[in-house]
C-alpha cells in the first residue's frame, strides 16, 4: 500500500508523500513482528530532532553488506518540490541500496519510526531526504493497521 500522490505522480513531483508498507500473513502463528521486532510509529512531531537513519548502502563506497547508523539532526527542507509539506533533509553520506531504511527517533528507548531514506538531489550529494511524517503517513499507517492480508 503506498500513498496515492506516490503512485500517480512519481519522481519528483510525488516524493513529498514518499510512503508505503505491507500486509503480511502470519507464518508458523507469528507476525513479523514476533519474529523480528518491531518500530514504534511517531506523526506529526517537529522536525527539529536528532534520528538514526539505518540502511544498507550499496553503490560507491559501500557494498551493501553491512547496516550503517547515520545520527544526525535536522538540516533544512527540500524547496525544489511544489508540495505543502516539504521533505526534510539530514547530513548522511550514505548511498543508493539504503532507500527505505527508517529514520528512527529515540533510538534505543522508545524506537519510533519518523522518517525514511527516501533520496538524495545531485546537487546536495551529502544529504538524505525523508518526506515529513505528518497527517498522511498516519493515514497510511491507519489503513495498513486496518487491513488484512
Amino acid at each position: 500500500m503506498a500513498r496515492t500522490a506516490w503512485v500517480n505522480n512519481g519522481i519528483p513531483n510525488g516524493l513529498c508523500e514518499d510512503m508505503g508498507g505491507a500486509i503480511l500473513f502470519p507464518q508458523g502463528g507469528k507476525k513479523i513482528s514476533q519474529a523480528v521486532g518491531w518500530l514504534g510509529f511517531a506523526w506529526n512531531w517537529s522536525r527539529y530532532q536528532l534520528w538514526h537513519a539505518l540502511g544498507y548502502p550499496a553503490a560507491a563506497p559501500f557494498n551493501g553488506q553491512r547496516l550503517f547508523d547515520t545520527q544526525a539532526s535536522f538540516a533544512y527542507l527540500e524547496s525544489g518540490l511544489g508540495c505543502s509539506l516539504k521533505p526534510q533533509a539530514i547530513g548522511c553520506d550514505m548511498t543508493g541500496g539504503c532507500s527505505g531504511g527508517p529514520w528512527i527517533w529515540q533510538f534505543g528507548s522508545n524506537n519510533y519510526v519518523n522518517g525514511h531514506n527516501s533520496y538524495r538531489a545531485n546537487n546536495h550529494p551529502e544529504e538524505m531526504y525523508s518526506p515529513y511524517f505528518g497527517n498522511e503517513a498516519n493515514s497510511l499507517w491507519s489503513s495498513l493497521l486496518k487491513g488484512t492480508p
